[in-house]
C-alpha cells in the first residue's frame, strides 16, 4: 500500500512540474550597463561591458536553420545603444530580412500599445520604419549602421526614448529576427521573450509579454593600486628620466677623473 502512494505522490509531482514547464514564461531579465557606444558598426571595448542575449525563440516553435541572432544593449544619460550580431545564409532581396525591437516605457504590459509603447524594424539595408500599432517613430533612432560579415550582418544603433531615460531604470522590451529566403519569401521569426506558439500575444499586438529591461547605474572604473614598497617616500617625488641621467653621468665622471689620477 505504501508503495503504490509513493508512485501516486511522484506522479503527482511529475504533472505538476510539466504543467508549470508548459505554462511557464521566460520572464527574461538584460541588464545594460551604463557605457556610451561611438556608432560606427565596430565593437568597441565598451561592449565588452555588455552580455550578449540570444533571440532564438521561433515564433512557430519551429527553429530554421539557416540564421541566428543575439545582442547586446548599453545605455547612457541620454540614449539606449544596440548592438546586433545575425548570421543569415538567405540573404533576402530589399527588406525582407530585418531586426525588430520593440519599447514599453511606462511598462503598461497588457495595454494594447499606450501612448509610451513602440515597435521599430532596422532594416538591412539602413532604413528603419515603425509598425502599424506604434506610437514612436523613426526619428527615435538617432544613428544607425550596417556592417556586412563574412555570414550575415553587424547592426550597431542608439535610440533615444519617448520619455528619455526612465526614472525608475526599468522599461519592457522585445526582440525579433524576420528571415526571408533570397526570393523575399517568409522563413520564420525569432523572438526573445514572447513566446506565441506557447499562448503568448504576438509583440506587435500587444506589450504584454514583453521582457525587462533594467539600466544599471554608472560604476567608477577601478584603479589599480601600487603596491607599498614601489610608492615613493611620502613628501617625496620619483625621480625624472633627466634626473637619472645626470646622476649616471656624475658617476661616469668620478670615475674617469680617478683613473686619470692613479696613472700620474
Amino acid at each position: 500500500m505504501k508503495k503504490i502512494l509513493s508512485l501516486l505522490v511522484v506522479a503527482v509531482l511529475m504533472l505538476g512540474m510539466m504543467s508549470v514547464s508548459v505554462s511557464a514564461t521566460r520572464d527574461l531579465v538584460y541588464t545594460a550597463p551604463f557605457a556610451t557606444a561611438v556608432v560606427d558598426g565596430v565593437m568597441e571595448d565598451a561592449w565588452t561591458t555588455a552580455e550578449w542575449t540570444n533571440i532564438d525563440l521561433p515564433h512557430d516553435g519551429t527553429k530554421d536553420d539557416v540564421s541566428s541572432a543575439r545582442a547586446r544593449i548599453m545605455h547612457d544619460d541620454q540614449y539606449l545603444y544596440y548592438l546586433v550580431e545575425a548570421t543569415d545564409a538567405t540573404v533576402a532581396e530589399g527588406n525582407g530580412d530585418g531586426f525588430e525591437i520593440y519599447f514599453d516605457e511606462d511598462c503598461c504590459a497588457d495595454v494594447a500599445y499606450c501612448d509610451v509603447s513602440t515597435q521599430l524594424v532596422m532594416h538591412l539595408d539602413g532604413q528603419v520604419t515603425k509598425g502599424a500599432n506604434s506610437l514612436g517613430d523613426v526619428d527615435m533612432v538617432k544613428e544607425y549602421v550596417v556592417t556586412t560579415t563574412s555570414d550575415g550582418y553587424l547592426l550597431e544603433f542608439k535610440v533615444e526614448l519617448l520619455n528619455g531615460i526612465p526614472a525608475s531604470k526599468t522599461l519592457n522590451i522585445e526582440f525579433m529576427y524576420n528571415n526571408n529566403d533570397e526570393a523575399g519569401g517568409f522563413l520564420g521569426a525569432d523572438r526573445w521573450n514572447v513566446d506565441t506558439n506557447a499562448g503568448d500575444t504576438a509583440p506587435w499586438q500587444a506589450p504584454e509579454c514583453f521582457g525587462k529591461l533594467v539600466l544599471a547605474d554608472y560604476v567608477e572604473p577601478e584603479v589599480e593600486d601600487v603596491p607599498a614598497d614601489e610608492a615613493p617616500a611620502e613628501g617625496t617625488a620619483a625621480p625624472s628620466t633627466a634626473d637619472a641621467g645626470i646622476v649616471v653621468a656624475a658617476v661616469v665622471m668620478a670615475a674617469a677623473a680617478a683613473v686619470v689620477c692613479k696613472k700620474h
